[in-house]
């Protein structure tokens, strides 16, 4: 009731699968960059890959498409001329997996959460074409798990039930940088993959388990967009949180779902800044947070509400009708 009451006062008052991201309209020319020492982001087609160059070798955060690794190479080896010594995956989408074959082939040991393993498994039996078995990681961790690797201590972190039920963190500890995989993209509507365990509550407890990691000096390297700060974090939090509750009080004020989609004053100041002009649409991000809306309450709910926004219109003209008499008889 408390959260009713909080929404009415606030707005009243004022592939492999079929979710991989194709990012080649980010700028097909941008290859490898440098983010801080040994770190790099790779931006080709799919999700960002992040790229440790060490002594020991090359370590890999996601592997975008198949057809990418070839060019991946290329380029890895005008920097270093190392081996690919391991691959993370921060989760099991074709955009970030697509390339585990051909890397494991080069020798890489590939690692990723439990439940990446199983969802990547489940895709596979899923699809239509054939896949190698050699997508599939080698190892797989429950929650944490550090690489001593070179000078860099690398650790991976579980967020439960965020973009899928599998993602994981990478941290680059001495660096201070952390790839997020999908459980953050930076300037975009995210997506929240329910059929294979994300909700919106846990991409939300992810979001501010991910900024807590943070200070004001870390690198993100997100899933998608370019390298951001915690700034971007708590930017992307405002935004769903803010879009929430708009729709929760248009909901419980008794509008239906094509009226709400259709509010586009809901999301236009995100709308501007061309956050709907990639993977998920506004129309699909709103479809997303009115069903989460809509499964939060019941018929009862919307009634209740309803009747408390009829108390206040009425309080508001009756205030308003005698300050207007007051101020006549004076």
């Amino acid at each position: 009731m408390r959260l009713l009451i909080v929404i009415l006062l606030s707005v009243f008052l004022v592939s492999v699968d079929g979710h991989a991201q194709d990012d080649s309209n980010e700028g097909s020319d941008s290859r490898i960059r440098p983010v801080t020492g040994k770190v790099y982001i790779y931006k080709n087609r799919g999700g960002n890959i992040g790229l440790y160059l060490g002594e020991q070798g090359t370590l890999i955060v996601d592997t975008q498409f198949e057809d990418v690794t070839e060019k991946l190479l290329e380029d890895i080896r005008r920097i270093s001329k190392k081996p690919v010594r391991y691959v993370l995956n921060t989760h099991h989408h074709g955009d970030h997996t697509g390339g585990n074959a051909n890397l494991s082939k080069e020798g890489a040991v590939i690692v990723s959460h439990d439940k990446a393993y199983v969802n990547l498994i489940n895709s596979i039996r899923e699809g239509s074409e054939k896949v190698d078995d050699s997508i599939l990681p080698n190892i797989t961790v429950s929650d944490k798990m550090t690489f001593y690797f070179g000078n860099e201590e690398i650790m991976t972190h579980h967020l439960e039930k965020a973009h899928t039920d599998g993602d994981i963190l990478v941290q680059f500890k001495k660096s201070n940088v952390i790839h997020t995989g999908d459980a953050f993209v930076n300037g975009q509507y995210p997506y929240i993959d329910k059929d294979n365990g994300g909700t919106l509550a846990g991409y939300l407890k992810g979001l501010a388990t991910l900024y807590q990691m943070c200070d004001k000096n870390t690198k993100i390297i997100p899933g998608h967009g370019n390298v951001g700060n915690r700034q971007d974090i708590r930017k992307t939090q405002q935004m769903i949180e803010t879009i929430s509750k708009k729709v929760a009080f248009q909901y419980l004020n008794g509008k239906k779902e094509e009226e709400i989609i259709a509010m586009n004053e809901l999301t236009s100041v995100y709308d501007e800044q061309g956050f709907g002009d990639h993977f998920i649409t506004r129309e699909q991000f709103m479809k997303m947070i009115y069903d989460d809306i809509s499964a939060q309450y019941t018929k009862s709910d919307r009634e209740d509400t309803a009747r408390r926004i009829e108390e206040i219109r009425r309080k508001q003209n009756s205030e308003k009708d005698g300050g207007d008499g007051d101020k006549g008889g004076r």
